[in-house]
């Protein structure tokens, strides 16, 4: 006989990994350890800065589950939860009940207000094809440039602290109010982690053709790969697990209309909670000094209403 006891399970975030360190944990090293910012910043924000994501949830108390899965189009993905348990006993299976919190929901992306995003928007398909045609298919994690740029003139004292931080507002939609320049070290330690020119060409198609679909590789190899002429949409109503969505009002990358759309379409919302106050944008979600109380507090509290940890 199967005895269950249900498990929640909470999707932090799917990217993908190749170092068990941060992205860019060498140059936070040579920098911040060895070189001139050494003794700057305390040991306990340079350990954050080193850490993967995984060490980082178990560091601060959750527990944390790896897996890597590999999606039908080809994209490898290390997925991250962290389990809240509930008590098994005899010869169990464990049933395993998902509740996704989905935090800045970015799917739709018609009424995307990003800056660069929607510059690029036009030549997604062109990038992309000149990428392949070069042999350049990743902006990767380490680059001597953001290196240098973050050694230079992003650190504490540095009069051009600020341009790092009007550059940060501009590309990732965030604004000072949630901004602590302290904590670059550690922004430069995970970020930036490197992205596929195909899924920005993704990205892009999606900015300029009002779906939520499969990324579309021209008639031929549409009709060859999936069947039809043109890439399929994502049918959300096959996501039947309770579904809660974290938006923003001034999220540049999830607008409210299309966060809207998302709710309407997935098999099942249970919740779409608003950060409650206009200044929040989508990178304070991650690094914003008050993303504690304003967005994970209540994550977490959610996650505890379907059951004991």
């Amino acid at each position: 006989m199967w005895i269950t006891r249900c498990a929640f399970v909470f999707l932090a975030c799917a990217s993908v990994v190749i170092a068990r360190r941060s992205p860019n944990a060498d140059e936070i090293e040579e920098y911040y350890l060895r070189g001139p910012e050494a003794g700057r910043y305390s040991n306990d924000l340079i350990e954050d800065a080193l850490l993967d994501v995984p060490d980082l949830i178990r560091k601060y108390g959750y527990p944390c589950e790896v897996h890597t899965v590999t999606t039908e189009d080809g994209y490898l993905l290390e997925l991250i939860f962290s389990l809240m348990l509930a008590s098994m006993s005899g010869s169990a299976m464990l049933e395993v009940i998902i509740t996704p919190e989905d935090i800045a929901p970015v799917a739709y992306m018609e009424h995307n207000i990003n800056r660069l995003f929607v510059a690029l928007a036009p030549y997604s398909n062109t990038l992309e094809l000149l990428g392949r045609l070069i042999g350049f298919n990743e902006i990767a994690p380490k680059s001597p440039f953001f290196t240098e740029l973050g050694r230079n003139y992003c650190a504490d004292g540095a009069i051009s602290q600020i341009v790092c931080s009007n550059f940060m507002y501009i590309f990732a939609g965030s604004g000072p109010e949630f901004h602590n320049a302290t904590m670059f070290p550690v922004k430069l330690g995970h970020t930036p982690a490197g992205i596929a020119i195909r899924q920005i060409a993704h990205y892009g198609q999606l900015i300029q053709q009002n779906f939520f679909r499969r990324y579309n590789h021209g008639p031929l190899t549409n009709l060859r790969l999936y069947g039809t002429l043109t890439p399929p949409s994502f049918d959300l109503s096959l996501v039947t697990a309770p579904v809660f969505l974290h938006y923003a009002e001034v999220d540049t990358f999830a607008h409210l209309d299309d966060v809207d759309r998302l709710w309407r379409e997935l098999g099942r919302p249970m919740g779409k909670i608003r950060v409650p106050h206009r200044a929040f944008g989508h990178v304070d979600f991650m690094w914003g000094t008050d993303a504690k109380s304003y967005v994970y507090d209540r994550t977490i509290a959610i996650m505890k209403s379907f059951g004991p940890w």
